[in-house]
């Protein structure tokens, strides 16, 4: 009976700060952000690593997440000569330090985040710093919305100041 009382306290206090909960507006980073919602499709994806191009279908997936105040990413392909690769993506923007985050985890191996800007109403930009194989490692990435359903992506990724990959893809949203 007192685990039946606690939770229909918890469940009425709930309700009753629901309306001041999702009063909050959102930061204009997270608003822009909210473009990439939707499933996501690039048929001509082209990968450049090692000295070798890779051709293959990217997906992602982006839905709101922490009540409409984040987003969280699934991405995947299967790369021909590669294997299959399947990420989770969390972003949000942090109050206090005034910077949006990209978190990233895949099956590869790789667990990073980035720190994104918006370059223009349009373009945004993300970069992740870090040390791979004791040499500083870069990743940037721009995605240009060119409508509402075509983003033009790339990445390229550096090591010790030299190019050491390129992703490049348009994305059509299918939904």
């Amino acid at each position: 009976m007192k685990t039946y009382l606690k939770l229909k306290t918890f469940i009425i206090t709930l309700t009753s700060l629901a309306p001041f909960l999702s009063a909050q507006e959102l930061p204009k980073e997270m608003v822009s952000m909210m473009r990439f919602v939707g499933k996501w499709e690039a048929p001509d994806a082209v990968l450049n690593s090692e000295g070798k191009e890779y051709r293959f279908t990217y997906y992602t997936d982006f839905e709101q997440t922490a009540g409409g105040s984040g987003l969280l990413m699934h991405e995947w392909a299967d790369v021909p000569g590669m294997g299959k690769f399947d990420g989770q993506n969390l972003i949000g923007f942090d109050p206090y330090s005034k910077k949006l985050f990209w978190y990233s985890v895949d099956n590869i191996g790789t667990t990073h985040d980035h720190i994104c800007q918006w370059k223009s109403d349009n373009e945004m930009y993300m970069e992740h710093n870090s040390i791979r194989d004791g040499k500083p490692f870069k990743e940037q990435g721009t995605a240009i919305f060119r409508d509402p359903n075509t983003i033009e992506f790339s990445i390229v990724e550096t090591l010790d100041g030299k190019e050491n990959g390129t992703l490049k893809a348009i994305f059509k949203k299918k939904t």
